[in-house]
């Protein structure tokens, strides 16, 4: 039996329950607009930003330095792939984003030096928790999730939406939609948006809304890799270590046996793209993935110390870590953040009509490298909210095509017909995982890539008609599963065809069969668009503002 359809109308959608879309809803709010908050779970449980314990940094030099210098840093290690206008908003506005939490009661921490301050994500999440109760013309809508955006002639009109706790399906009439719903680590394993193995669900959901609701998505092919540890496996909880981080930013990295693979001497002189190495090495990345064709690589003598300042103080309590196991420590690079996803103006505006995007998610900040997303995702959630908030007051609600909703309603519900073939969604997933860690890793090549888009065309083909989960209609993670499958086969196929179309190695894209960086060619953006129902790609230009890119030799 299907459920009939719920039909809600609001001004403003904000999709995704992490720092930018409770940062958007709360700005959304304050502009006198009606707003609907969809999260997959709980405010302040759900989402990555309240599993941070990085460093919200302020975008100003400190005193002595010139803010051209940090600017310059961003440009470098991004390798000119940044939007400058959008690097010249972050720096502006970090520092009132700050003021907002220390008003709001939020333990905010100066570090040493100046320009950085420790908040941890959850600290952010429990000061938007209490920020969003505080506003009547929000409605919060948890456990739920948006599987299609709804257009009109081009322009935003809405979504379908599942209550994942009651089974009911929905229709939203929206002026204007946010999509706030981080990366894409889940198509990777290991990734740092699934440490434990815990499965959080981030699978590029967003970039696929966006891209199927005709939206430009760029730099879809960069990835950044970070050293995640494996031996044992509750050590992956204790990333943020320390010790363990800065030793694992200088090695030195040996084999089973102690031998030494890669030196710290290496690793301080590598050629890191346009800027240095540092606690995200793209060199160390590939090293690293070089000599696991080899075996296993480790870190040795991490020096922890009981009662040491970490992200998360109680982790050793709460998993019984034995500061012995840290000795040895086996490493392998894992999914840090996707860098590409939808290209957004000053107003975090997509190309499509009434759709804005904040946060990771947004493909044109960060170029080839990430730096400092804690404040990124706050500056650009606050800015989103305020411009579709605008955007809204002055739109009228685009019709919206009934069909295509029963359409997608029929599609979502499809899933828990039985199926004389059928197949377990949580079988297609591992599928996928493996195919992006064999094809879609570190280390790329045309062969690899065009074997990638060959082995997800076919899993689309097999594998999808006959995805099921058991009819069970209250939190049914395996239906779940089912309707995150064709995402990440969608987010995959992005990923391979614009890292086979950027014939070049920049940043944290690595082409073996290319390995120079090539500005005379490549110094721009991958511009991926669904044209007739399937993925074209071109170059789109990079926006300089402040920093010109590099004069290229006999251009």
């Amino acid at each position: 039996m299907v459920e009939p359809c719920r039909t809600v109308e609001t001004d403003v959608l904000v999709i995704g329950g992490g720092g930018a879309g409770a940062r958007a809803v709360i700005e959304a709010a304050k502009n006198n607009v009606r707003v609907t908050f969809v999260s997959k779970g709980p405010i302040g449980k759900t989402g990555l930003t309240a599993a941070s314990g990085g460093s919200y940094v302020v975008l100003e030099s400190p005193p002595g330095e010139p803010f051209e210098e940090l600017f310059r840093e961003a440009v470098l290690k991004g390798c000119y792939l940044n939007d400058q206008n959008l690097l010249e908003i972050w720096w502006k506005e970090s520092r009132p984003t700050v003021e907002e939490f220390k008003s709001s009661g939020a333990k905010v921490t100066e570090n040493r030096g100046g320009g950085s301050y420790r908040i941890t994500g959850s600290e952010m999440m429990s000061a938007f928790k209490t920020d969003i109760t505080r506003h009547p013309n929000i409605r919060l809508v948890q456990d739920s999730i948006v599987t299609k955006l709804l257009t009109h002639n081009g322009v935003i009109s809405g979504a379908a939406s599942l209550d994942l706790a009651s089974s009911e399906f929905s229709l939203i009439k929206a002026k204007a939609v946010i999509i706030a719903t981080g990366g894409l680590g889940g198509l990777y394993w290991p990734a740092e948006a699934t440490p434990l193995g815990i499965d959080p669900g981030v699978t590029g959901a967003g970039h696929v809304l966006a891209y199927r609701a005709g939206a430009e998505l760029v730099n879809m092919e960069m990835i950044m890799f970070s050293w995640i540890p494996l031996n044992p496996k509750r050590v992956f909880a204790c990333r943020h270590f320390e010790n363990l981080a800065a030793a694992g930013s200088k090695g030195p990295y040996c084999d089973k046996d102690g031998k030494t693979v890669i030196s710290s001497e290496e690793i301080e002189t590598a050629p890191c793209g346009m800027g240095s190495p540092d606690h995200y090495n793209p060199y160390l990345m590939r090293r690293l993935a070089e000599e696991m064709k080899k075996g296993p690589c480790y870190l040795k003598n991490v020096a922890v110390k009981p009662g040491q300042r970490r992200s998360h103080p109680d982790v050793d309590e709460v998993l019984k870590l034995d500061m012995s196991e840290l000795q040895m420590v086996q490493v392998i690079p894992g999914c840090l953040t996707s860098l590409g996803g939808p290209r957004v103006n000053e107003k975090c505006a997509t190309s499509t009509p009434g759709l804005f995007a904040a946060g990771e998610v947004i493909g044109n900040i960060n170029g080839a490298f990430r730096t400092y997303m804690l404040s990124q995702i706050i500056v650009f959630g606050k800015r989103a909210g305020l411009c579709a908030a605008e955007y809204a007051k002055k739109a009228d609600q685009i019709p919206t095509d009934v069909d295509k909703v029963m359409e997608e309603r029929e599609r979502v519900y499809g899933f828990l017909k039985l199926k004389p073939d059928g197949i377990s969604p949580v079988e297609v997933k591992k599928k996928i995982r493996d195919l992006s860690m064999k094809r879609l890793y570190v280390l790329r090549n045309r062969d690899g890539l065009m074997k990638a888009i060959k082995e997800i065309e076919q899993i689309k083909k097999a594998d999808l008609p006959r995805l099921q989960a058991a009819d069970i209609r209250k939190f049914n993670l395996e239906w779940l599963d089912c309707i995150e499958v064709p995402v990440m086969l969608d987010a995959a196929e992005m990923i391979a065809r614009s890292a086979l179309f950027r014939a070049e190695s920049r940043g944290c894209h690595y082409r073996e069969d290319f390995p120079e960086m090539d500005n005379e060619n490549w110094l721009c953006h991958t511009l991926l668009k669904e044209e007739a129902g399937g993925m074209t790609l071109s170059k789109a230009p990079v926006l300089f503002t402040t920093m010109p890119p590099p004069v290229v030799e006999n251009a």
